[in-house]
């Protein structure tokens, strides 16, 4: 038999090797995705007028999406067991693609609400399958950071998505065309070609690839043994259990609320910036909502290789979760305009360091094959908070008057899974050799 063993040198050139392979292209399949979710956002600075909708028909219509999700996560996430996670991932990305082109073409507030609830049917099972798929591949030890960098793409697609989504629609309205449907179009197509290209770039395990050595795979496999053995208890769940389980609802909770807090400032950032000064251009309007995802990006995974350095879950998520609602608590009274956009950077660095160490944290609680089908019910459930938060945001603007008045619905929420997830009970697994 092979010795299972490997060097520190041949150890650490695997570890890269695999990341190398298998977080990039994850990585671009979660930008593009990503941005033909949130890119509503900046298509509401025209489409809200030429569709006539309020701000409440708008929550709607963002939040439906989250609908969709919710009903298909858990079966989703069966197929993808059942098929593969390449397969499944690349139906997700191409089914998405193809309805957010089909977007740019709506006439009716209700073809809108449509599309955007079978979007959310597309790409449901999609976050728990990548999750899952991570840990085929990732070491515990290694996991946080790799999530973080692989979750990263939601603060990296706000950056460069805000500017593109708003250039574009300023180019296609300066020649007379629609300019937000035409952006809706555009940032459609990339992901029907990236689902396509899972068959090649998306690797199924690691026995089925030819770029490990029999060796590097023999070690891997072995180090995922020997991590199960270190690992504290962890639960071990049947489907049926899993969906009634209380650590698991308990979990749920917890996702809704951070869910409701991290998306209603993604939709309604670029009408709260607008705010600021009617001045602004559309192409002001996507640079200064895109600001405050530069310093995310890199606190996220500064953030996430403390987490894995520490071996600590639990608290970096409770911190992270408070940083993000004192920080839009402070947004939201504020009355000086870059003062509100410091304190919603700041708020924006919880928001999205929490997802890293959230998912990580699930490692420690559940067993590899309960994984999957665990995450999955918990998105579900959480991102109810989708729908919700963007919904609530709508309403509290209306009565406030002004898009700012929906930063204190999300901080509440912040605050509250704070709270909670301080209250879970995680033990702390022995680290690991290096």
């Amino acid at each position: 038999m092979t010795d299972q063993k490997l060097t520190p040198q041949e150890t650490r050139r695997t570890v890269r090797k695999i990341i190398a392979r298998t977080l990039p292209f994850a990585f671009f399949l979660y930008a593009i995705a990503f941005l033909d979710r949130v890119n509503l956002g900046y298509a509401a600075l025209q489409m809200n007028h030429e569709l006539g909708l309020t701000s409440e028909a708008f929550g709607f219509a963002a939040g439906l999406f989250f609908i969709g999700n919710v009903l298909f996560e858990v079966p989703s996430n069966f197929a993808m067991m059942r098929y593969g996670p390449r397969i499944w991932i690349a139906r997700i990305i191409i089914t998405w693609g193809l309805i957010a082109a089909l977007t740019a073409f709506v006439q009716s507030a209700t073809q809108l609400y449509l599309l955007r609830f079978l979007l959310g049917v597309a790409e449901a099972g999609f976050i728990p399958g990548m999750v899952y798929y991570f840990s085929l591949w990732v070491l515990e030890r290694d996991r946080a950071l790799v999530m973080g960098a692989f979750l990263v793409a939601m603060p990296v697609t706000y950056l460069a998505g805000a500017p593109l989504s708003t250039g574009l629609m300023a180019a296609f309205t300066a020649v007379g065309l629609s300019g937000w449907r035409w952006m809706l179009f555009v940032e459609a197509v990339p992901a029907i070609f990236g689902g396509i290209a899972c068959y090649w770039l998306l690797p199924e395990r690691p026995a089925a690839v030819s770029w490990l050595s029999q060796r590097e795979k023999q070690w891997l496999e072995h180090e995922f043994e020997r991590e199960q053995i270190a690992r504290p208890q962890v639960q071990h769940l049947s489907p049926l259990q899993v969906l009634v389980n209380p650590i698991v609802l308990f979990l749920s909770l917890i996702y809704f609320l951070s869910q409701m807090g991290a998306l209603g400032i993604g939709f309604w950032l670029p009408q709260i910036v607008r705010e600021f000064s009617r001045e602004f251009s559309l192409t002001t309007v996507g640079l200064l909502s895109g600001l405050p995802y530069a310093v995310t990006t890199v606190g996220v995974l500064v953030w996430a290789r403390l987490s894995d350095v520490r071996r600590e879950r639990k608290w970096f998520t409770v911190v992270a979760l408070a940083i993000g609602g004192v920080g839009l608590l402070i947004a939201g009274t504020s009355t000086i305009p870059v003062a509100a956009l410091v304190a919603i950077t700041v708020a924006l660095l919880g928001i999205f360091a929490n997802k890293p160490t959230f998912f990580a944290m699930l490692n420690d609680l559940f067993s590899k094959p309960t994984l999957a089908i665990s995450v999955a019910v918990i998105t579900a459930i959480g991102n109810m908070g989708g729908f919700v938060g963007p919904y609530l945001v709508g309403i509290a603007s209306h009565l406030h008057g002004a898009a700012k008045g929906g930063l204190f619905v999300m901080s509440g929420s912040l605050l509250v899974a704070a709270l909670l997830t301080a209250l879970l009970r995680v033990e702390r697994p022995p680290r690991g050799r290096r």
